[in-house]
């Protein structure tokens, strides 16, 4: 149980607790998160550590109230105890000599920006930071923010206080006139945070975001902060939560974030769970005999961060047999070639088709030792499917989703089949470990 030793109200719904966790507040490093979960049925909510006094064992966390959860939380009093947390998580913020940095922080955004600019003066920087709310009552942490900077600048969108309008024009002027600056760091909505890399993008200026309002449970299992950088899905929870900014795919990442519309209240999300699955989708062939590939099913986000299922669906039945019709049946097959066991690809999927789910799973199993793990985590895009011939002008055949397939109808049926084994050879061999190592070792001896 972690105690919260203080707390007070920041703004109408942000909060700031201070709670004892003396293993984290010695081990955290600026940038890094927690997890904590209220009790036992409770989600998981990632959130920044602003704050860590090892001394006194406490550690700062500073949160808005938007959804139960959060809502919860906010009614905690000094005295209770929070139930778990976890941590500290992610990757910390790489700080250094970099000469002038803007630190740009938005609504809670300053609170996560904080310790980054704080860490950056330490290390010797000079600091011009800018803090922005929606007005000048919910603009949070001023006098912290003056007291680690060399200049700070307000701007609220109604204008009562500091600047009449966005951040970013702000930012601008300092760029234009201060020609020493060497990073802009920037932690907000994702809007905001867009438009500043926008900004930043023609003068060449390294800019760096932080991601962490995207998360949702901090583990890496929703998929709730998938975000692509650089061409590359990265999840911010653990590959983050800082980013290049100039990287980020900030158009696919509102796209998908626009999902939570309906549940925004007072500027923030409502993550309730809502009823059931997720619909699967079956695309069928169209006029010109043409069949699109077919999309896994997924949980509902709000859904997804309660539980610890898998996040995708397998495939239907009829999803599977589209997918197989989509196989041309290579003679010469490059995807046999671009898988690293050597599966006869081809041959498997041709025995879908047949409805023979049984004998192509046992077909799997001649070169896979674990066809039923390989088929959910085994990076097929940039392996079998990548040297499909389907994907030199349009979408690979979904490989990985079929094999995966063919491993959750052989486990559903209760009948499991293992491959002929040669002769037993002489001497014996013990395979210490259970894990998938130690069980495709034994499987191949």
């Amino acid at each position: 149980m972690y105690k919260i030793v203080r707390k007070k109200q920041l703004s109408e719904d942000i909060f700031r607790f201070e709670v004892e966790a003396p293993e984290i507040a010695r081990k955290r490093r600026v940038g890094q998160f927690i997890v904590v979960r209220l009790d036992e049925r409770g989600e998981r909510i990632p959130l920044t550590v602003v704050e860590a006094d090892r001394e006194a064992g406490t550690i700062t966390l500073i949160f808005q109230a938007v959804g139960e959860t959060t809502r919860q939380m906010a009614e905690m009093q000094e005295g209770d105890s929070i139930s778990d947390v976890i941590g500290p998580l992610g990757v910390p913020t790489h700080i250094q000599r970099f000469g002038t940095v803007a630190c740009v922080g938005g609504g809670l955004g300053i609170a996560l920006v904080y310790p980054i600019a704080r860490a950056i003066k330490e290390a010797g920087n000079r600091v011009i930071s800018i803090i922005s709310a929606r007005r000048s009552d919910l603009l949070i942490m001023r006098e912290e923010m003056e007291g680690i900077s060399d200049h700070l600048e307000i701007a609220t969108d109604d204008g009562s206080l500091g600047y009449h309008g966005f951040p970013t024009d702000i930012l601008k002027n300092i760029i234009e006139k201060d020609k020493r600056i060497a990073l802009v760091v920037a932690v907000g909505p994702v809007l905001m945070m867009k438009a500043i890399s926008d900004l930043t993008r023609p003068y060449r200026l390294k800019t760096i975001v932080s991601l962490n309002p995207i998360m949702v449970d901090g583990t890496g299992m929703c998929g709730g902060c998938r975000v692509t950088v650089g061409g590359e899905t990265k999840f911010t929870c653990v590959d983050g939560p800082e980013f290049d900014g100039h990287q980020v795919d900030f158009h696919e990442l509102a796209r998908r974030l626009s999902i939570y519309d309906r549940e925004r209240k007072s500027g923030g999300v409502d993550l309730e769970p809502s009823p059931g699955l997720c619909h699967i989708e079956v695309i069928k062939e169209d006029s010109k005999g043409h069949i699109p590939r077919q999309r896994l099913g997924e949980q509902d986000p709000r859904q997804r961060i309660r539980n610890f299922n898998d996040v995708s669906f397998g495939y239907t039945e009829e999803q599977a047999l589209l997918e197989s019709k989509r196989c041309l049946q290579c003679k010469k097959a490059p995807c046999r070639e671009g898988c690293p066991v050597n599966i006869d690809i081809p041959a498997f999927i041709k025995l879908i088709l047949k409805r023979d789910y049984a004998e192509a799973a046992l077909k799997v199993k001649e070169s896979s030792c674990l066809p039923a793990v390989c088929g959910q985590v085994c990076p097929a895009e940039d392996q079998c499917e990548r040297t499909c011939i389907l994907g030199k002008k349009g979408e690979p055949v979904a490989i990985g989703n079929l094999e995966r397939f063919v491993s959750d109808k052989e486990r559903e049926s209760g009948i499991i089949q293992v491959s002929s084994l040669p002769p037993a050879a002489r001497g014996k061999v013990a395979v210490v470990g259970s894990g998938p190592a130690g069980i495709s070792a034994a499987g191949d001896l």
